[in-house]
């Protein structure tokens, strides 16, 4: 008869709340910061903005405030792009 050993105690009690804190909140989280990203081209330079998003539990507590940054034009120098490579998905499907 084997015995459970305090360590693993916490993760048959913590796993179901894991889960359905991903699902709850850390989904609808991601997809609410993607959402509230904005970038545009004014006649001082460009303009980034995150607008006030829900983050964490999804309290209203919790919401992450707006940010606001504009780069002037004589700012940059060098401007790279970088593209993601691979596959999207897990690399051995």
């Amino acid at each position: 008869r084997k015995t459970l050993i305090w360590p693993q105690v916490p993760c048959f009690v913590c796993f179901p709340c894991l889960v359905c804190t991903t699902f709850l909140c850390e989904v609808p989280n991601v997809e609410d910061e993607v959402r509230a990203q904005h970038l545009a081209i004014t006649k001082d330079g460009i303009r980034y903005v995150i607008d006030k998003h829900p983050t964490g539990c999804r309290l209203t507590i919790c919401d992450e405030g707006k940010i606001s940054k504009t780069v002037p034009f004589d700012k940059l120098t060098d401007c790279d792009n970088q593209e993601p490579a691979g596959a999207e998905t897990i690399c051995c499907i």
